[in-house]
């Protein structure tokens, strides 16, 4: 009995301590989010937690953010439509956004390149999670012939 408390508290403590290794390495490793890469429209990707990474649910398959140059947003979660505004935080490293209800949310950008984008919500029950996106791009059927 000892043994199996001895072992959730090592979990917990591991899990708190690659949070905040997650954390410090997004404050230290900040993108400039004025880079005209982050405006496009990015399909769902995978998770990762704790280094392993996670396939979507066939639910998912179809979520997406595109976050428009005019700092707006529209978004599909889990077949749900979202939409409103968005700012960029270079200061945090972050982008805040607010949809039309005036639910606001933060995210940290961990990277973002012309094909990878890499969201650490700012929610208690995801923070752990890096949520990757790729471009349309990437991720569709899209070729370029040569």
């Amino acid at each position: 009995m000892v043994q199996v408390k001895s072992i959730k508290i090592f979990n917990n403590s591991l899990l708190v301590l690659s949070f905040i290794f997650l954390l410090s390495s997004c404050s230290l490793n900040k993108q400039q989010l004025t880079s005209e890469e982050i405006f496009a429209k990015w399909n769902l990707d995978n998770y990762v937690i704790l280094g392993e990474i996670y396939a979507l649910e066939e639910i998912e398959k179809s979520d997406y953010i595109n976050l428009k140059k005019d700092m707006t947003f529209v978004s599909q979660s889990v077949e749900k439509k979202y939409s409103g505004s968005f700012v960029l935080n270079n200061k945090e490293g972050c982008i805040i956004m607010k949809d039309e209800q005036g639910v606001e949310v933060k995210v940290f950008v961990v990277h973002v390149s012309n094909e990878e984008l890499i969201f650490v919500y700012n929610i208690e029950t995801i923070r752990e999670m890096g949520v990757h996106y790729k471009s349309e791009l990437v991720k569709g059927n899209w070729t370029s012939e040569i």
